[in-house]
């Protein structure tokens, strides 16, 4: 099967290097079509503005699958374009892909069936992934070992991209009218996978194991080191209860969970102690992992069984290119809302860069950083730009937002406050000057935020952002 001028624009990130990178052709031989095993299916309603910012409701549906494919000749080829006028051609070969993925697609129920709005394309853990590169017919490139230095560093490209998977979206809306398929792929949060969000699910089952079993009650908690205090809820005598909770990185990837017996006058016995290691989970052939336990005492005897879902959450689409934003989410990309939202979720910040910092004395010297606080409780902290009033950041982070419980206000009540300091190696760091946004569920831009400054005022001074909050989909 050959799928011709696909066309599709290929990792925004890129180094300067390449100017562009795009998929021209797809080759799915007799064997090499990825074998693919349905997980799980879920659907539900979510809601968004569109480009006109009237509110849309739409219908999501997300479908978890296990990827398998093995191909030893190629399936697929890229056309590149680098500095210099150099083009040419990439085959991409000896692939093996071992993949659990998630693909969502939206539909308008308004309009005519399927009503085909969008499809979201991500891996929910880290890909096995392995492939050969090989450049042909190269234009502009002599033969002294450059072609084989660039023919290496796009392998290390391609397998890096797969390795910090991003998104593949998919805009769909032209499908009925005949126009081309919109599609792009966009980088996810390059670095360590501890840094990645996870959301997980721990459910807890307890029935009786027979009829003579005298009526009790259980106490079940579930925690992480990001929580200040485990979740509980209460199971009387039979049921069963599930908690859907996020981790804002793996950097702590323990989850706990814990039964204990409600007992009167007494120490309440431990049934069940776990620590469950989520990284184990998204690294393993499954997205879960199960425990069944048989209690027993004087009062009766009961089964316990304890399942824990995991998965990576996708990064926001949002790309800074030196000092241009250059791709920005759609209302359908980040159409996640569903009729609660939002309740738990992962604010995607980008921070792109500063304009006019500087002290009150016009002639000195800056090298900016900046604190974000989240209702006056630090979250971040960016790196140091050596001496520049005008410094290019382009860093992105995350940081989870929690609103369903009454202690906790809701997004809206939540403030975001950026602080601006000075470097300083042997004092502490000056303060420049601070601005701050009310949280929402409402995309975010490149938004120019101005400074307010403790110094006399000398022109202005704005900090740009991007922020997107995505809340947790979870499975019911």
């Amino acid at each position: 099967m050959v799928k011709e001028s696909v066309n599709v624009k290929l990792m925004t990130g890129l180094p300067d290097w390449i100017l562009s990178l795009e998929l021209d052709r797809l080759e799915f031989s007799e064997g090499t079509v990825p074998a693919v095993t349905r997980v799980r299916t879920d659907q539900d309603m979510v809601r968004c503005l569109n480009e006109v910012n009237q509110e849309v409701k739409l219908r999501r549906v997300t479908f978890d699958v296990n990827l398998l494919l093995h191909s030893k000749g190629s399936i697929a080829l890229l056309a590149i374009k680098l500095l210099l006028g150099v083009s040419g051609q990439l085959s991409l070969n000896g692939v093996t892909l071992m993949a659990q993925a998630r693909l969502e697609v939206l539909m308008n129920t308004q309009q005519e069936f399927p009503g085909l709005v969008s499809a979201t394309f991500s891996f929910t853990e880290r890909p096995i992934f392995a492939c050969n590169v090989d450049m042909y017919n190269l234009i502009g490139l002599d033969t002294f070992g450059i072609d084989k230095w660039v023919n290496e560093k796009v392998e290390d490209i391609i397998q890096q991209q797969l390795v910090y998977p991003g998104m593949l979206f998919m805009d769909l809306t032209g499908l009925s009218t005949g126009q081309a398929l919109q599609t792009t792929l966009v980088s996810g949060i390059h670095g360590d996978f501890k840094e990645w969000p996870a959301a997980y699910s721990v459910a807890v089952k307890i029935s009786p194991a027979d009829h003579n079993t005298n009526e009790s009650e259980f106490v079940v908690k579930v925690g992480s080191a990001d929580d200040s205090a485990p979740h509980m809820e209460r199971i009387k005598h039979s049921g069963e209860v599930q908690f859907d909770l996020a981790l804002e990185s793996l950097a702590n990837p323990e989850v706990e969970v814990k039964v204990t017996k409600d007992v009167s006058f007494a120490v309440d016995p431990v049934i069940v102690s776990k620590q469950v290691d989520l990284t184990i989970i998204l690294d393993g052939n499954t997205m879960n992992k199960s425990y069944s336990i048989d209690y027993q005492d004087d009062q009766g005897s009961w089964k316990i069984d304890v399942n824990v879902w995991a998965y990576l959450l996708p990064a926001a689409v949002i790309e800074q290119k030196g000092v241009d934003v250059v791709h920005y989410p759609t209302f359908a990309s980040e159409a996640n809302c569903n009729e609660d939202c939002p309740q738990l979720g992962v604010l995607y910040l980008h921070l792109h860069r500063a304009e006019g910092i500087a002290h009150g004395d016009p002639g000195e010297s800056v090298d900016p950083n900046v604190r974000v606080y989240l209702n006056n409780q630090q979250v971040y902290k960016s790196g140091t730009i050596d001496n520049s009033s005008d410094p290019v950041f382009d860093e992105r982070f995350q940081i989870l937002i929690r609103t369903k419980y009454s202690t906790i206000p809701e997004i809206s009540d939540q403030t975001l406050r950026f602080d601006v300091f000075d470097y300083d190696k042997f004092t502490d760091d000056d303060f420049l000057g601070q601005t701050s946004v009310n949280l929402s569920t409402d995309v975010v831009l490149n938004k120019a935020l101005y400074l307010q400054k403790r110094a006399s005022k000398v022109g202005y001074s704005v900090l740009y952002v991007s922020m997107v909050f995505k809340p947790v989909p979870f499975y019911k």
